[in-house]
């Protein structure tokens, strides 16, 4: 067995058990001593993360990544009732997957609370999102939630518990049709007696015209531009902030799972306190009885000395009579 069918052994067990049970794998496979440290290395998941893991073999979870091809394919077409329809099966979707974990969690003694079912909730969203983040949520290895901003890739690092993703399914991008302009520009001047001067002013007209059309086209130009750069600006700083709260969220659920193997520590080794105590106890009080059978063994010994002493004086003179 390896360290993948380890971590799923342990990765769908309640989280009260992961400690316990960690450390009873690491027993088991301590022959194998490079497994043993990677198991002893495995991190306690979050509760949202552990409900995940919950619906690895679910089929409804692969209609997200259905859903994600979809709205990809919609967005990059910009087809607005396509993406409407999208929202509205997502949502339904990810409902329906929330149902189950929650039954799953019930029937297993630990119903989630709300943060937990929160961290459900935006991970299923951003397997939506994401092939990378669909692949972790499918694995059954997920230590940590996921988080898509809407911009960019989500961030797995430190999400899966055998420390890389699984790789995403690789696609074709799409595409993208280019816009095209067509315009046509004729003038045309019929009629007896058109001079010159009147060719010239139309002439003139019109490149006075196509002058304001060509500015005004670049001022918008600038504009969408100064737009653009901004959006990009925007995501960028949107990307950086969510990057920083999921590496935040990662690091606090991995001192909640130190915090957690310290405690399951100290309560062993409180039961050890508590055994050598009463071990001390057991010993003094046998020291104490050993000491009062040696003083009373002395008393008689002292006893017996004065009785020897005088009968062997006695038996001296009974001697002497004779």
């Amino acid at each position: 067995m390896g360290l993948t069918e380890v971590a799923r052994e342990l990765y769908r067990l309640p989280p009260g058990e992961f400690i316990v049970q960690r450390t009873a794998r690491v027993t088991e496979v301590k022959a194998d001593k490079e497994l043993a440290k990677a198991v002893r290395r495995l991190r306690k998941p979050s509760a949202g993360a552990w409900a995940v893991n919950q619906l690895a073999d679910d089929d409804r979870l692969d209609a997200l990544a259905d859903l994600g091809d979809e709205f990809r394919h919609a967005q990059e077409q910009g087809d607005g009732p396509a993406l409407r329809e999208l929202s509205d099966r997502r949502r339904e979707t990810i409902a329906s997957l929330i149902e189950a974990a929650n039954d799953r969690a019930d029937a297993a003694g630990q119903p989630l609370s709300r943060a937990a079912a929160d961290e459900l909730e935006q991970t299923l969203a951003a397997a939506v999102a994401d092939e990378g983040a669909f692949a972790a949520a499918r694995s059954g290895l997920l230590v940590r939630g996921l988080r898509s901003s809407g911009f960019g890739p989500v961030d797995l690092e430190g999400a899966v518990a055998t420390g890389e993703a699984p790789a995403a399914p690789k696609r074709a991008a799409a595409a993208r049709p280019r816009g095209t302009g067509t315009g046509t520009g004729a003038g045309t001047g019929t009629g007896a007696g058109t001079g010159t001067r009147t060719a010239t002013r139309s002439g003139a007209g019109e490149a006075d015209h196509a002058g304001r059309q060509r500015s005004s086209s670049g001022t918008e130009r600038g504009a969408d531009a100064a737009s653009d750069k901004a959006r990009k600006l925007a995501e960028r700083r949107v990307e950086e902030a969510s990057r920083r709260t999921e590496k935040a969220e990662a690091e606090l659920q991995r001192l909640q799972g130190e915090h957690d193997e310290i405690e399951n520590e100290a309560r062993v080794l409180e039961r050890e306190e508590r055994e050598l105590r009463r071990r001390l106890e057991r010993i003094a009080d046998e020291k104490d009885t050993l000491e009062r059978r040696k003083a009373d063994t002395q008393r008689r010994e002292k006893r017996a000395r004065g009785i020897a002493v005088k009968a062997r004086r006695e038996l001296d003179k009974r001697r002497e009579r004779l």
